[in-house]
């Protein structure tokens, strides 16, 4: 299951960048990059669990009450501090030396 989430997540961190201020922009985009990484595994990914996760962003993105105050980005942000830290404990409990510490650069970024 983690692991179609954190394909999920690598995909909302992509959004992250289009919605906040130029000035956050070029490390957002940076820990994009870096936490693509961080979703590689050869473990097969649970694309149910992915799906859920997209929906919830997506309701995110397109609620109208948070449209131009600057909590979109907050709300996804927030979101992705966790989902990172978790990757962080996911991948540390397998094992995935590599794509833990590309979660570790990542959060750095965020």
């Amino acid at each position: 299951m983690a692991q179609g989430q954190l394909i999920a997540l690598g995909a909302t961190l992509d959004l992250l960048p289009v919605t906040t201020p130029s000035a956050a922009k070029a490390e957002l985009q940076q820990a994009a990059a870096t936490f693509e990484r961080a979703t590689r595994s050869r473990i097969t990914a649970d694309r149910d669990s992915a799906r859920v996760l997209r929906r919830s962003v997506q309701a995110i993105w397109r609620d109208p009450g948070t449209a131009g105050d600057g909590s979109r980005p907050a709300m996804l942000l927030d979101a992705a501090l966790t989902a990172v830290a978790f990757a962080i404990h996911w991948h540390r409990k397998h094992q995935h030396a590599q794509q833990e510490a590309a979660a570790q650069q990542a959060l750095l970024h965020l």
